[in-house]
């Protein structure tokens, strides 16, 4: 007989070549009991709950190396397995939910021997409840049963288990039975699950929870309701907990039961597609009556649903203007019309629309989009190959209409679409390589009409090309972030919409109140507090168009005429297409990425009297993050440096003026910085008594943006494996770790709040001994309030008077013994110790609200903190 003991066997890649070889020597090729040429043995045993020793059955068993054709190995009902294998070193690795996984210890399979293999499996708990698997797809309204279990693993947990079943998150629905296993779920009718979509929707009007994190409820606005995908999700989603009891232990699971709803992601804007139901949304109050007052020709759309509703919908069923009027609020327009594409071929655009956008009749928008990561996203991704996840959830974004609930010539609607699928999707995944574009791109290809409506084009952002509203920039052009979500707002890959939402950028309370007055832009604050007015007042600055008002924190003319229609209704605030041109965004959005931003390199001149230079990416955030009271509005509002020698310091400094008789108009040097002054502080700008200092963080690139968004992770819950850059721009202080090695800057922190407590002190005391002509330490119920209001209290802080006035409020008289002396000529006369304590309380406010407890220029922070503590006891000490 010819021995051949390792026939067949090289497909197996076996790891031991010397152990199969010693079996051969041992047991020969036939072995002792087995067949004649057996080559395998069999590896078996029984698993165990560790804790009960009861078996345990459905445990995966996984062998390494794995070896083919040998799969789904699991335990039976007695919890036993075996396996044939061949011979060889192996380990076995056994799986199962609620039990921690075990690795048995390497062996040797020999041939025609069996192996046993015992395991006893450690139970994650004493015991786990199951809810049930998820159910989607359910209409609104429908009756869903769930049924709940528990699987018992310690012997000590006995008697009967109670069931107790309660609704956790979504739309409200009716639990039939909440006290047993068994239940019944009936949803919720469709407006329930409109209502829920709309409050998921919502925005960030500036209150928190217990936590620290944004509240999100519904813009009280006379709108087109937006759509993104975590909004849809939450929405449709209703999440139902079951609590067990057994033995006096409590135990839970959860299940989630999805509807079906006719409501898929869209921008709110006012052109849309046909045939794809809009959501109207109105403002507060106690009833609504909406009704149809326009229609397109060949439309059969009679009512609204939900009419009497503050949130009706209707599905646009022809192409034209349709107008919804509710009773009170007014009307609103929606154009809906179907998709065209742009593209004829890729890199070039259909000269219909380059005959227009060509820089003079229309802007080029076209040349910055090509070289933009949205014109070829679909292309890039196409070509992958079946390697990467691409596949038909990601064209909703990818293309142009996708939407496979309508018909309204969007890219699915191609009539070889689903040859297109066939040919190059046949697995789910993108089939072939590098060359798939240009196949379907080719000159003719039956793929044309497919290619024109590729990548993302204009239409993604504004609408159907094919509508009433191409001509109608307020209904087709919006600066709402909204626009973006409907990308990029599906956790966990695309998140940035979601992380920004919540932060102190999306605060739409600040944008309402901040950045409008009297129905108009406010015009020496609508520049930062509003989208609308950053987009004019950062051109502003640059003094584009020549003739503008440089520096100054106040919107020029120029500005006020682009700006006119803004108003509480329909302000922004600090949206995506504020930091970013949508048009030109750069290419890459992951790591490295090289997004663009409207302002880089350097800022222009500021309101606080600097430039920041050489600050990259940083230069957007230091354009609004600065101190900004520079000169008075009624002076110019010229920008003004507030450092030792300013030649303004006592006149222009101030917020607060004298109201009434002969000194009204006059002001007084005890004011501060405008909050968020982070720009001066890194810069090393605008503090008295210290040389200015920049911070070496300064240097580092894109400055701002680097630390809060490119080295800091984003949440968790809003990030695919914490990648990404970090939109809630919150920075962590681990990444000092990354330069300081293990040092994360804690302890600069705590330094930081002993010394500014220190310099209150001194503040306190000096005004005390102002106010009191006294030498002892100010009673506990003396206190100051810091800031552009420097205030102090008498009795604790109830009762603040203005340090800084010295006149009646009443008869305009002027008192004596307050700190700042206005004289009858109109000036502000401030002596030594007087601008030493206005000095003061603007150094002790500018680092304060910096908010980075010196982290951003430690030398600079603590150096002016220390050279202000020294002043102050100098002048305390020469007071009679």
């Amino acid at each position: 007989m010819k021995c051949q003991p390792f026939s067949g066997l090289s497909k197996y890649l076996l790891p031991s070549f010397a152990l199969i070889s010693m079996a051969v020597v041992l047991f020969g090729c036939g072995g002792s009991t087995g067949s004649p040429g057996s080559s395998s043995g069999t590896v078996s045993g029984t698993v165990k709950n560790s804790i009960s020793g009861n078996p345990v059955a459905g445990v995966a068993v996984t062998t390494s190396p794995a070896v083919q054709g040998v799969t789904n190995v699991t335990t039976d009902a007695s919890g036993n397995y075996s396996v044939s294998l061949p011979t060889g070193s192996y380990t076995l690795t056994f799986t199962k939910t609620n039990y921690t996984t075990q690795t048995a210890s390497t062996f040797a399979v020999v041939a025609t021997q069996t192996t046993t293999k015992d395991i006893n499996l450690v139970p994650t708990g004493s015991a786990v409840v199951n809810a049930g698997a998820d159910q989607t797809g359910k209409a609104p309204g429908a009756t869903v049963s769930l049924s709940a279990s528990i699987e018992v693993y310690d012997p000590a947990l006995t008697g009967t288990p109670t069931y107790t079943w309660t609704q956790t998150a979504g739309p409200t629905a009716t639990i039939s039975s909440p006290t047993s296993a068994t239940t019944n779920i009936t949803l919720p009718d469709l407006k329930t699950y409109k209502d829920k979509l709309v409050e998921a929707g919502g925005v960030y009007m500036g209150t928190k929870d217990a936590n620290g994190k944004a509240i999100m409820e519904p813009l009280n606005r006379l709108m087109v309701q937006s759509i993104v995908p975590l909004s849809l999700e939450e929405a449709e989603t209703a999440t139902f907990k079951v609590t067990t009891t057994i033995g006096g232990r409590t135990f839970t699971d959860t299940v989630n039961v999805a509807a079906s709803l006719p409501f898929f992601e869209t921008l709110g804007v006012g052109n849309v597609p046909v045939g794809v139901p809009v959501i109207l949304h109105g403002k507060t109050q106690g009833a609504y009556s909406w009704t149809v007052t326009t229609k397109p020709v060949g439309s059969q759309l009679t009512d609204v649903t939900d009419k009497a509703s503050q949130n009706p919908h209707f599905t646009p069923d022809a192409a034209g203007k349709f107008t919804i009027t509710e009773a009170t609020l007014g009307a609103i327009d929606v154009f809906a019309g179907t998709w065209a594409g742009a593209i004829s071929q890729f890199g070039v655009v259909d000269s219909a629309c380059q005959g227009c956008h060509n820089g003079t009749t229309a802007p080029d928008k076209f040349t910055p989009w090509f070289a933009s990561g949205h014109a070829e996203i679909f292309k890039d991704n196409f070509n992958t190959g079946s390697a990467g996840h691409y596949g038909q959830g990601c064209f909703l974004c990818h293309t142009v209409g996708w939407n496979p609930n309508a018909t309204n010539n969007g890219f699915d609607d191609q009539a070889t679409y689903a040859t297109f699928l066939t040919q190059f999707f046949p697995s789910g995944h993108p089939t072939g390589g590098s060359t798939n574009w240009s196949t379907i791109a080719a000159t003719g290809s039956t793929y044309g009409e497919l290619v024109r409506r590729a990548n993302i084009q204009c239409e993604n952002c504004h609408g159907p090309q094919n509508s009433a509203a191409h001509s109608n920039n307020a209904a087709r052009i919006s600066m709402s972030a909204d626009v973006c979500g409907v990308c990029h707002g599906e956790p966990k890959r695309h998140a940035r919409f979601q992380q920004w939402a919540g932060s102190g950028h999306g605060n739409f309370e600040v944008a309402i109140a901040e950045g409008i007055s009297g129905g108009a832009v406010r015009t020496s604050c609508a520049g930062c507090h509003s989208g609308q007015g950053f987009l004019e007042w950062y051109k502003q600055l640059a003094n584009v168009g020549g003739s503008r008002l440089t520096g100054s924190r106040t919107l020029d003319a120029t500005s006020l005429a682009k700006l006119t229609g803004v108003n509480a209704d329909n302000v922004q605030p600090q949206t995506c297409a504020v930091c970013h041109d949508p048009h030109a965004e750069g290419t890459t959005t992951g790591e490295p990425n090289n997004a663009t931003v409207r302002v880089s390199g350097n800022t222009a001149l500021l309101p606080g009297g600097f430039m920041a230079n050489g600050v990259g990416r940083g230069a957007v955030c230091i354009t609004c993050h600065n101190s900004r009271n520079g000169e008075r509005t009624s002076g110019g509002g010229n920008p003004t440096l507030h450092e030792d020698g300013d030649t303004n310091f006592g006149t222009n400094t101030a917020y607060t003026t004298v109201s009434v008789g002969s000194y009204a108009g006059e002001h007084v040097a005890y004011a501060a910085p405008h909050e968020a002054a982070q720009g001066d502080v890194l810069m090393g700008r605008n503090a008295y008594f210290v040389t200015g200092l920049r911070s070496r963080h300064s240097f580092i690139a894109d400055t701002c943006t680097t630390c809060h968004m490119e080295l800091t992770p984003p949440p968790a819950e809003l990030s695919y494996n914490l990648a990404g850059t970090n939109h809630s721009f919150k920075a962590s202080k681990t990444i000092c770790t990354q330069c300081h090695g293990t040092y994360d800057g804690g302890t600069i922190q705590d330094a930081f709040d002993t010394k500014l407590a220190e310099l209150a002190t001194e503040i306190t005391k000096a005004v005390y001994k102002v106010k009191n002509g006294k030498t002892a330490t100010p009673p506990a119920a003396f206190v100051l309030s810091f800031g552009r209001q420097f205030r102090y209290s008498t009795n604790g802080g109830a009762t603040y008077a203005n340090v800084g006035s010295s006149y009646s409020s009443t008869t305009g008289a002027r008192t004596t013994g307050y700190l700042t002396d206005v004289t009858a000529g109109g000036t502000v006369a401030v002596d030594g110790y007087n601008a030493v304590i206005a000095k003061a309380n603007w150094n002790y406010s500018l680092v304060s609200a910096d908010s980075s407890k010196g982290i951003h220029n430690p030398s600079f922070t603590f150096g002016g903190l220390d050279q202000t503590i020294s002043q102050l006891k100098t002048l305390v000490a020469s007071l009679p």
